[in-house]
């Protein structure tokens, strides 16, 4: 259990250290744990970031540009208009969901760790 621990927290702190300075590339949103919801008819106009977080876009709503999952789940109703782009995360894509983009799903050992709410910038 130790072992397993160590091994999370290890990877955990491996993936901050590549994906940080992959957000500062790609700036726009941040949503760093908890859940984050974007309800009907609601909009987001950037690029948005999610670590460690639980994601529902719902029907009638949409993100306005790219989507970047680390260690996160998405539940994807709504609308993406650019690309989804999703490293060690669960996606889970509903009837009604449309992606204009790509969707590309990067998993080494495929786990996700869930955290509670942090910080949220967009």
């Amino acid at each position: 259990m130790i072992r397993s621990m160590t091994i999370l927290s290890v990877a955990a702190i491996v993936l901050l250290v590549f994906c940080v300075p992959l957000m500062m590339l790609k700036p726009g949103g941040l949503v760093l744990g908890g859940h984050y919801h974007l309800g009907p008819g609601e909009t987001l106009k950037e690029d948005v970031s999610f670590y460690f977080a639980q994601v529902t876009i719902d029907e009638g709503a949409s993100v306005d540009g790219h989507v970047f999952l680390y260690s996160s789940t998405l539940d994807l109703r709504g609308h993406v208009t650019e690309d989804i782009h999703a490293f060690e995360s669960d996606m889970t894509m509903r009837e009604n969901a449309q992606v204009d983009g790509e969707i590309d799903e990067t998993d080494f050992i495929h786990w996700t760790l869930l955290l509670p709410a942090a910080a949220q910038i967009p």
